[in-house]
């Protein structure tokens, strides 16, 4: 019996659209090049354009000196553990930042370093808007850029996919402006006087009366002066001038060191918390598990404890810098001053405060009539206004 020879498709080889740029037979586009050191590689690029815009990334790489050799980048979750043992460690916002690491790093990790570009980067950012707030959003793509512009800096990869531009602005951000008024501060304050007086009577209890105490004079110089909270538990007592009464900060967000004034009140909480503290360095003394003496980590515990014997809700103790903010607009205050005072490098983070002050509108009017006319029958001295008790 005769056997039927059947005939195979030709096969379809590559095309070579140029030299470097080949088409495999699936259709897909390669770049088939020499590395600074002479060594071959090919990438998968997918389209003609996107390897014909890779092909002319890498040439002018090697013409200036930047070429990265991509097949040897580290996978991002090896990279971002080494960003955060080694760069994050530094920053007031490490815990935070770990905490938005390890949300990228279930949508990156197994990638190396080199392959996540741009259109990864904004499809992400498109997904997780749905998810969470836009402001969580910002600080992780803000995250993943400063840890791109480290790798470039340290020869890892050549571009950051995370940096600004189209697809990439900002989500707009709605501000808190939670701040108490002057008779829930007054609520609060006495809430937390209860819990010291609560434990004063049992000697078993006299560690949760030592951190209530702290968190009186926590929360009297966040009122008082619109610290952070991270400025105040850290606070030393070298940094506190009695006579100029002054606080000078040194290790700021911003990086930049500044002075807060001390009012009375405030100097009058600060001098009896000296004299209830052993330690002479440290305003808010603590111990870690090894009995070391450290800074207070954290009065959130307590904190809580007395807003829920207030009823006060929806409030954070960063809204106790909002708090000082809005009154001291509320009362007169200058908005360049409070800037200065808060550590604001740009005004407009300051100027949301200013439309809290009823009069606001009313003063600056007035300013502008002086400017062609000064205003007849001006008065030699102007009566004293009396502050609220709060801002005293």
């Amino acid at each position: 019996m005769d056997t039927i020879a059947t005939e195979r498709p030709a096969r379809r080889e590559s095309q070579r659209k140029e030299r470097c740029i080949f088409q495999d037979r699936k259709g897909r586009w390669h770049l088939d090049y020499y590395t600074v050191e002479g060594r071959r590689c090919r990438e998968l690029c997918g389209s003609y354009d996107d390897a014909k815009s890779r092909l002319a990334e890498i040439n002018l790489g090697k013409k200036r000196g930047t070429y990265v050799d991509t097949a040897k980048a580290p996978l991002f979750k090896d990279y971002a553990d080494k960003y955060l043992e080694n760069v994050s460690v530094h920053k007031e916002s490490h815990d935070r930042e770990r905490r938005l690491m390890k949300r990228l790093t279930q949508q990156f990790g197994a990638s190396r370093l080199s392959k996540v570009n741009r259109t990864r980067v904004i499809e992400y950012r498109k997904t997780r808007v749905k998810q969470v707030k836009a402001s969580t959003v910002n600080r992780e793509i803000a995250l993943l850029r400063h840890m791109f512009n480290v790798a470039i800096d340290e020869g890892i990869v050549a571009l950051n996919p995370a940096r600004g531009g189209p697809g990439m602005k900002a989500f707009k951000e709605t501000r808190r402006m939670r701040y108490l008024e002057m008779d829930e501060i007054g609520t609060l304050l006495a809430a937390i006087d209860a819990r010291i007086a609560k434990n004063s009577t049992d000697k078993l209890k006299a560690s949760a009366k030592k951190y209530y105490q702290y968190l009186h004079t926590a929360v009297t110089m966040a009122l008082h002066t619109g610290m952070r909270k991270g400025e105040i538990l850290g606070l030393r007592w070298e940094r506190i001038n009695w006579e100029k009464r002054t606080i000078l900060l040194t290790d700021t967000k911003n990086g930049e060191p500044r002075r807060v004034p001390i009012d009375s009140m405030l100097l009058h909480e600060l001098s009896e918390h000296r004299q209830r503290i052993e330690n002479k360095e440290l305003v808010f003394p603590s111990f870690d598990r090894n009995g070391n003496v450290i800074a207070l980590l954290d009065v959130k515990v307590a904190f809580g404890l007395a807003l829920k014997d207030t009823g006060i809700t929806n409030f954070h103790f960063h809204d106790l810098r909002h708090t000082f903010a809005s009154h001291y607009m509320m009362s007169g205050g200058n908005l360049y001053t409070l800037a200065k005072i808060l550590g604001h490098k740009d005004i407009k983070m300051t100027q949301r405060y200013a439309d809290l002050s009823p009069d606001f509108i009313d003063r600056e009017r007035e300013r502008m009539d002086t400017l062609w006319t000064p205003p007849a029958n001006q008065p030699t001295e102007k009566p004293q206004q009396t502050a609220t008790k709060y801002l005293q």
